[in-house]
C-alpha cells in the first residue's frame, strides 16, 4: 500500500510541476568543465549605482525553475564599489576573491567559502577590491512579480 501511495504522490507532483510551472525540470547536473566563456552573459551594474571604479559583472545561470521562481548560477565582478538592491531572496557563496558588503551600516567581509543570505528588498553597498565570483541561489517571492522586477 505504501508503494502505491508513493507512486501516486510522485505522479501528482510531476503533473503539478508540468501544469503550474510549464515544464518539469527534475534534475540538472553541472560539471565545472561545462562552464565556458560563451555561457557568461554581461550583467551591467546600473551606472548611477556605481560609486567608484568601473566594475564589470557577468552571470552564468545553471538552471531556472519552470515558473521562473528559482534560479541558480554564478556571478562575477571586477574591482569597483557600487550600490546593490536585492529584488529577490538570494543566498550567495563566495567561490573566489572577496567583497566587503555594507548592510544597515554594518560592514561584512565575504571571502572564499563565505555564505550569506540577502532578503528581498535589502539595500547594500558592495566594494570589490580586485575580483569576486560567487554562486547564487535566487528565490522570487512571486515568480510573476520577479518577471516584472527583472
Amino acid at each position: 500500500m505504501n508503494n502505491l501511495i508513493q507512486r501516486v504522490r510522485r505522479r501528482a507532483l510531476s503533473e503539478y510541476n508540468t501544469r503550474v510551472h510549464g515544464s518539469s525540470v527534475p534534475f540538472v547536473h553541472v560539471r565545472p568543465d561545462a562552464i565556458t566563456e560563451e555561457g557568461w552573459v554581461d550583467a551591467p551594474i546600473h551606472p548611477p549605482d556605481i560609486l567608484e571604479g568601473t566594475p564589470r559583472a557577468a552571470t552564468f545561470t545553471y538552471a531556472t525553475s519552470g515558473d521562473g521562481g528559482m534560479s541558480v548560477g554564478l556571478w562575477r565582478c571586477t574591482a569597483g564599489r557600487f550600490n546593490w538592491y536585492f529584488q529577490c531572496d538570494e543566498v550567495v557563496r563566495i567561490l573566489e576573491g572577496e567583497v566587503r558588503v555594507i548592510v544597515n551600516g554594518q560592514e561584512h567581509h565575504l571571502e572564499k567559502d563565505s555564505l550569506a543570505f540577502f532578503g528581498v528588498g535589502t539595500a547594500s553597498e558592495w566594494w570589490v577590491p580586485n575580483f569576486v565570483q560567487k554562486e547564487f541561489f535566487h528565490r522570487h517571492p512571486s515568480p510573476v512579480l520577479g518577471r516584472f522586477l527583472g
